[in-house]
């Protein structure tokens, strides 16, 4: 007799596609779970994974109207017979929680507030320490996180990223890559930096930087790339290109540019794609964030400040490295930054052993004990 596949549920604010952590669940976990999951939906292109179910929210209404018709579905699928339910936190999430009467859900934190106002920003986090203490199981995607959060007891969860099978680069010349969002980044001082390299090494014609991506800064970047003589001749602007499309781009650049501002609620975010750029092969230039101070020793990662002068030396001296033939990169073992490293070693094994015993999970309180509870 064929055994019943468990069901897992995930619940997502993002739609799906949007959130890779939900995506990548979804894509490695499709063989051992029957998983439904709920989102908003955006009225953006849909994307699809064979055999998992994605149930849209529409979102017209305000801001209230939505979030009640959100948390409607939510608790209406809660209440159907699913093994396990992943609930990633948005605000007044600890309603549904309560309203649930259900213990065994496990709150996703991925981030904390990145308000810029302090007053914001503060009570935010503030209110996620509140919601989080209703919940008996929590995940959370970086030790740092959790310190500033003050959780003793949680998941490591980490972000992870996908290897780029490239067996020769087809860049004729010097080439950066930019992936990632534009909102918040402040890539108008990484392109200024830029641009003053340029300018003093009189380059126009050697070195190319490719930025992939989109955000609420998008025009403002494009006029900046414009209105410079430097920027309009090496800089390439293609918008935001789905992930599966996005392996020319790796083929075609040497090194990878993982800019995130150093300020205090970015600091500990993890830098997903410096993992990509490292498994597909790159030199990374990063910015000396404190979720990047494991990497100040690794051979394949040059951690620069992200004022205008300290960008424009990093950009030198990866050139200067160019140019006498000393940029290279060393063979490193990434593997454990990867999704199906991270889903089948941590997420899984700890969703079915919840799944299969359903007793309360015992934590050690030492960061070295909880990144070996999975």
């Amino acid at each position: 007799m064929k055994l019943r596949k468990k069901k897992l549920l995930l619940l997502s604010c993002n739609q799906f596609g949007t959130f890779t952590t939900v995506y990548k669940i979804c894509e490695y976990a499709s063989s051992i779970f029957d998983i439904t999951v709920i989102c908003w939906d955006y009225n953006k292109p849909k994307m699809a994974l064979p055999n998992i179910n994605v149930v849209y929210v529409s979102r017209k209404g305000n801001v209230i109207q939505r979030n009640i018709k959100l948390f409607k579905k939510y608790l209406e699928f809660i209440k159907k017979d699913y093994d396990f339910v992943y609930i990633k936190y948005q605000k007044g999430v600890s309603l549904v929680k309560i309203l649930s009467k259900r213990s065994d859900l496990l709150l996703d934190i991925r981030t904390l507030s990145v308000c810029r106002s302090n007053f914001r920003r503060n009570f935010e986090d503030f209110l996620l320490r509140l919601e989080d203490k209703c919940f008996k199981y929590r995940s959370i995607l970086s030790h740092e996180l959790a310190k500033k959060l003050r959780l003793r007891k949680y998941i490591f969860f980490p972000l992870g990223a996908d290897p780029f099978e490239i067996q020769e680069r087809t860049c004729e010349f010097l080439s950066f890559l930019y992936v990632g969002t534009f909102e918040g980044r402040n890539l108008s001082s990484c392109l200024k930096g830029f641009e003053l390299f340029l300018m003093e090494k009189k380059l126009t014609g050697s070195v190319s930087f490719d930025i992939v991506g989109d955000g609420p800064e998008y025009d403002k970047i494009k006029q900046q790339v414009i209105n410079s003589q430097w920027l309009s001749n090496t800089v390439h602007l293609y918008g935001r290109i789905p992930h599966n499309k996005l392996l020319p781009f790796f083929k075609k650049s040497q090194v990878g540019v993982s800019y995130i501002p150093i300020t205090g609620w970015y600091d500990h975010q993890p830098p997903t794609k410096t993992y990509e750029y490292l498994l597909a092969g790159q030199v990374v230039l990063g910015t000396n964030t404190a979720a990047h101070q494991h990497l100040k020793n690794d051979p394949n990662v040059q951690l620069i400040n992200d004022d205008v002068k300290s960008v424009k030396e990093g950009f030198t001296d990866i050139w200067e490295k160019y140019r006498t033939g000393t940029l290279t990169f060393s063979l490193e073992d990434y593997s454990g930054f990867t999704w199906a490293n991270i889903i089948n070693q941590r997420f899984l094994p700890f969703i079915e052993s919840v799944v299969e015993s359903k007793e309360k999970m015992i934590f050690q309180d030492d960061e070295e004990s909880l990144s070996k509870i999975i």
